[in-house]
C-alpha cells in the first residue's frame, strides 16, 4: 500500500515538473522575443538619430559656410566703398600737439591738403624744429637705469668683496650677508665686486657661491651676477632648448629690448652657446609668429625718440572705422 502510495506521488511530481520545465521553456522564449523587439526598436531608432544628426550638422555646415562667405564679402565691399572715406579721413584729421592736448589741424598739414600735395613723409613742425614727445624722452633717460635697484650711493667694491669673502669662509654660510650685498647693487656694481673678488682672492665669485649655497637661492645670485646680455641669452636659449618652446619669454625679452641690445645678446648667444639666435628662433617658431620674432632679431628697427602724432592719429582713425563696421555685421 505504501510502496504505491510513493510511486503515484512520484508520478504526480514528474508531471508537475514537466510542466513547470514547458512553462520556463516558454517564458524563456517569450523573453527572448521581448528583448529581440526591444533591440530592432533600439537599433531603428539610433539609425534616426543618426540620420537627423547628419541633417542637422549638413544644415549647420551649410549656414556657416554661407554666413562667413557672405560676411567676407560684405566686408570687402565696406571697405572698398569706404576706401577713399578712410583716406580723407586720415588726411583731414591731422593735429598737432601742444601741451599734451589735440590742437586744430597742423597749419603745414593744412596747408599741403588744401594745395593737393599730400605727403606723409614730413615730420618737422611749422617752426623746422624736430620735437620729440616729452613722456618718450622721460623713459629713454631712463632707459639704462636698474629698474628698482639703484646704484648703491656708499658703493665700495673693495669692502663688497671682502664682506662676501667672509661670508663664505669657514663652516657654514651667512646668507644674508650675500643678500645685503649682492641684492642691494646694480649690475655694473655687481660686476666689478666680481672682478675684485678675482683680484683680490684669485677665485672666481660665482663658483664660490656655487660651492656655499643650492637650489633656487644659487639660481637667483648667480642670475644677479649676470650682465642683462648674458642673462637674457641664457633665458632664450632655454626658452627654446626643450621640447616646448616658451614664447613668453621670447616675447618678453625681443619685445623690450633695443637694437643695441638685441645686438649685444646675440654677440653673447653665439659666445656662449656656440649658436645663432635667428637660425634657433626661426626652428622653435613657426607661422607669422616667427616672422615678427626674426625681424625684431634682425635689430632694424626705428630706434628715434620721435613719436609721429600725426600718424598715431591716422592709424587710430582708420582702426575706428573698421572696428565700428565690423561690430554693426557680426
Amino acid at each position: 500500500m505504501l510502496r504505491g502510495s510513493s510511486n503515484l506521488h512520484r508520478k504526480n511530481s514528474d508531471e508537475r515538473f514537466e510542466d513547470l520545465e514547458k512553462k520556463i521553456d516558454l517564458h524563456g522564449k517569450s523573453t527572448a522575443k521581448r528583448f529581440e523587439d526591444v533591440e530592432k526598436k533600439f537599433l531603428s531608432q539610433n539609425e534616426n538619430i543618426t540620420k537627423r544628426l547628419q541633417d542637422v550638422e549638413k544644415k549647420l555646415w551649410l549656414h556657416g559656410k554661407g554666413a562667413v562667405g557672405e560676411r567676407h564679402s560684405l566686408v570687402e565691399e565696406e571697405v572698398a566703398k569706404r576706401q577713399e572715406e578712410i583716406v580723407q579721413i586720415t588726411r583731414e584729421n591731422t593735429f598737432c600737439m601742444k601741451d599734451g592736448f589735440l590742437q586744430k589741424p597742423h597749419p603745414k598739414a593744412q596747408k599741403i591738403k588744401e594745395n593737393g600735395n599730400w605727403k606723409t613723409s614730413e615730420k618737422k613742425s611749422p617752426t623746422g624744429e624736430n620735437k620729440s614727445d616729452p613722456f618718450f624722452a622721460m623713459e629713454m633717460e631712463n632707459l639704462n637705469q636698474e629698474g628698482t635697484v639703484k646704484p648703491y650711493d656708499n658703493f665700495n667694491a673693495d669692502q663688497d668683496a671682502e664682506v662676501l669673502h667672509n661670508a663664505m669662509k669657514g663652516f657654514g654660510t651667512d646668507e644674508n650677508a650675500l643678500n645685503n650685498v649682492l641684492c642691494y647693487r646694480s649690475n655694473p656694481q655687481r660686476q666689478e665686486i666680481a672682478s675684485v673678488y678675482k683680484n683680490m682672492f684669485g677665485k672666481d665669485l660665482v663658483k664660490d657661491i656655487r660651492s656655499e649655497t643650492s637650489g633656487n637661492f644659487f639660481t637667483t645670485l648667480k642670475a644677479l651676477l649676470m650682465r642683462p646680455a648674458e642673462y637674457d641669452a641664457y633665458q632664450l636659449r632655454k626658452a627654446m632648448k626643450g621640447l616646448r618652446t616658451d614664447k613668453e619669454v621670447l616675447i618678453e625679452i625681443l619685445c623690450t629690448s633695443s637694437n643695441a641690445q638685441i645686438t649685444e645678446i646675440i654677440k653673447v648667444y653665439k659666445e656662449k652657446f656656440n649658436r645663432d639666435l635667428e637660425k634657433d628662433v626661426e626652428s622653435s617658431t613657426s607661422g607669422d609668429f616667427r616672422s615678427f620674432l626674426i625681424s625684431l632679431v634682425l635689430a632694424n628697427r626705428s630706434d628715434s625718440k620721435e613719436v609721429d602724432h600725426n600718424m598715431a592719429i591716422q592709424d587710430a582713425k582708420v582702426t575706428e572705422i573698421l572696428f565700428g563696421f565690423l561690430n554693426k555685421i557680426i
